[in-house]
């Protein structure tokens, strides 16, 4: 044991290596040779993060999920040498997969050398200008700054394609210092150093959007925006199944260490069932409280002396209180509940509260006549239980955007996407397939 404490840095790779065999149960075949080595599945367990929330934060992530949905995140590591990755996710039929993303950081080592690189270019840079360093010397630095704004123009293709295939757009704005870098490196632009038309030099150094401060600028803008994370956008979701493929090509990554895979996923309610057939009961409870008013008062107006003096003596009060909580319960019993912990139910929290608001208001009036209140007080209890329920009935048909998922920007894919403002919404539940504490 001391030993293995003594060299506990050389055995950290060991170290995961028995920890995965010991939790996921590794098993190591050989392959048959007429079988495809892609053919070989493996299914990892799933660990649920263990971030229970406060009472208060949970009904408000409840509410928000009810509008943009219930955020699933997920990560795992794969080998660095590893060339694709496949994600499958399926959903039960209650909740729609209305948007899936993977993203890894396989070009986290190349972004992180470009940022060091790009301020050594702007230290070196700065005094070459500064001191006027002999030919050599800048001739190092122009070789540098050469291959290191050609990797940052490669690195940028990059992000730009993936962004192409998902339909979306790097925003120069984003990426201002970054632009004008790899534009200064692939246009093959050049100055004129003398009077005469063919005294031009394409030298990166004596380019003028290659200074010291935009050198800078394209370093935080690559830490900053995320840049050494690529993005794969899953838009096409049948049978309630997503599939994200990941891939590269080449022999980047070969030796280095693992990959962080990262995945999210946004679940929205399957329909408008939920919150229609809500809207529905509660325009029904309602219309069962003023029909009841209406007939306990004789007329269609439950308010002034004449109305108050019936409210508070009513005649056969146990049969209006069975009308008020027979028929709201019976009603209620009929809504396309889902079972109380799935998806679903977390998705429809606001309609379900709406419906519950509406029991409540009739319970209040129907405790208010069996208690025989005041005229003036029962006339209270008359209009929450009528004015409450059209309420949620207006809010649930006003709000047209039930199914709408949370934009691309606030589901936690990578900063250079753009697309808004606003922090990534926290996600509803992460799971880890490491098997490592958060």
């Amino acid at each position: 044991m001391q030993i293995l404490d003594d060299h506990r840095h050389l055995l950290a790779g060991y170290a995961q290596l028995l920890d995965l065999a010991v939790r996921d149960y590794l098993l190591v075949v050989g392959l048959d040779a007429s079988v495809d080595e892609h053919r070989l599945s493996y299914e990892t367990p799933l660990y649920v993060a263990d971030d229970t929330p406060s009472r208060l934060i949970d009904a408000l992530r409840r509410i928000r999920a009810s509008k943009n949905g219930y955020r699933v995140s997920y990560e795992t590591t794969v080998p660095a040498n590893l060339k694709s990755y496949h994600l499958v996710v399926r959903t039960a039929p209650e909740a729609d997969l209305a948007r899936m993303y993977l993203s890894t950081n396989a070009d986290g080592p190349l972004a992180d050398g470009i940022v060091a690189d790009l301020r050594w270019l702007a230290d070196r840079h700065q005094e070459l200008r500064a001191s006027g360093a002999g030919k050599s010397s800048r001739k190092v630095v122009e070789l540098q700054a050469q291959t290191v704004l050609r990797t940052l123009a490669e690195l940028l293709r990059r992000r730009k394609w993936e962004a192409s295939q998902s339909g979306l757009d790097v925003s120069e704005s984003a990426l201002p210092a970054c632009h004008r870098l790899a534009a200064a490196a692939t246009t093959g632009d050049a100055v004129r150093t003398g009077q005469g038309e063919l005294d031009l030099d394409n030298s990166l150094l004596r380019h003028p959007d290659v200074t010291a401060d935009v050198l800078r600028r394209a370093a935080e803008e690559i830490s900053g925006q995320q840049l050494g994370e690529d993005l794969v956008l899953v838009d096409a979701v049948t049978d309630n199944q997503g599939q994200a493929y990941w891939r590269r090509s080449g022999d980047e990554g070969e030796h280095g260490e693992l990959v962080r895979v990262r995945a999210g996923l946004v679940l929205t309610d399957a329909g408008e069932l939920g919150p229609r057939s809500v809207m529905f009961y509660a325009l029904a409870v309602a219309a069962t409280a003023y029909l009841l008013g209406w007939l306990l008062v004789g007329g269609p107006w439950p308010y002034g002396a004449r109305a108050t003096e019936k409210l508070g003596n009513v005649g056969d009060g146990q049969s209006v209180i069975t009308m008020l909580l027979l028929v709201p319960g019976f009603l209620y019993t009929r809504l396309a509940a889902p079972p109380r912990r799935s998806v679903a139910a977390y998705l429809r929290t606001m309609p379900r509260t709406l419906a519950q608001l509406c029991i409540v208001s009739a319970a209040g009036l129907a405790a208010a006549i069996a208690t025989k209140s005041p005229g003036e007080i029962v006339q209270v209890f008359l209009t929450l239980a009528v004015g409450l329920p059209v309420l949620a009935a207006v809010a649930l048909a006003s709000q047209r955007a039930w199914h709408a998922a949370a934009p691309l920007h606030r589901v936690g894919v990578p900063r250079w996407v753009g697309g808004g403002r606003g922090r990534p919404l926290p996600a509803n539940v992460r799971f880890d397939s490491t098997g490592r504490s958060r």
